[in-house]
């Protein structure tokens, strides 16, 4: 750096503006964002972030719906739904420091993708909650990763189904084998038996009323052929 002497006729340095500048070029610089407060991005549980990262370095968000269709006549199709699919959601955290600080990011998302609690993308604007870390993925080269490790966490929304609600509903218990009574049995079933000759006897199913028709001649001598004698 030139010594610039503070005698008459040399003009002032603007020492202030030189150190704002300094102060904007490493504002965007990894692992400082978390010197001017709490992180706005990450992976959140219960309002904690479970990511030991010292900044999020990328976003990206994936949204999609998906239309169904069917052929018909002459080659041509009609569309007759719209279903909104899960959406996907990529973060990449980054660290550098020592080597236990790369250990402890590794770690903590080997530890999130493995578990089955469901987690909020957290960023300024918009929190998407109910989703679960599916994929954790890095690289290392001579070039890049090697002061700086980044880590990429893809996470899909899970949704969560309403529980079927029954209302109380009431059981008949027996301790006999009597038959159910009769205001819980269809009205195609019988009168049940109330003293069966057989214990294990059941009601025979009513399959319509039939009158009673007296045979003729000719299906009796036939009936009567096909009887094998005793």
């Amino acid at each position: 750096m030139a010594n610039v002497p503070n005698a008459p006729g040399v003009p002032a340095l603007a020492t202030g503006l030189v150190a704002q500048a300094l102060t904007l070029l490493g504002a965007d610089a990894p692992g400082l964002s978390s010197a001017l407060g709490p992180s706005q991005w990450g992976l959140f549980l219960n309002g904690q972030t479970v990511v030991t990262a010292e900044s999020v370095v990328a976003f990206g968000f994936r949204k999609s719906f998906a239309v169904l269709s069917y052929p018909i006549e002459e080659g041509s199709f009609q569309n007759f739904n719209k279903v909104q699919r899960p959406f996907d959601g990529r973060l990449s955290f980054s660290t550098g420091g020592s080597v236990a600080d790369k250990q402890a990011l590794v770690s903590s998302i080997d530890a999130a993708i493995s578990s089955l609690q469901l987690f909020d993308i957290v960023t300024p604007e918009v929190i998407y909650p109910s989703v679960s870390a599916i994929e954790m993925s890095y690289d290392r080269r001579a070039m890049r990763g090697l002061g700086l490790l980044t880590v990429d966490v893809m996470c899909k929304q899970i949704r969560l189904t309403a529980q079927t609600a029954f209302s109380t509903t009431s059981s008949a218990s027996s301790t006999d084998n009597s038959s159910p009574s009769a205001a819980t049995r269809g009205p195609d079933l019988a009168s049940p038996i109330t003293s069966p000759a057989d214990p294990g006897a059941s009601p025979q199913v009513n399959d319509g009323t039939v009158q009673p028709v007296t045979p003729t001649t000719a299906q009796s001598d036939a009936f009567s052929n096909a009887m094998p004698l005793p």
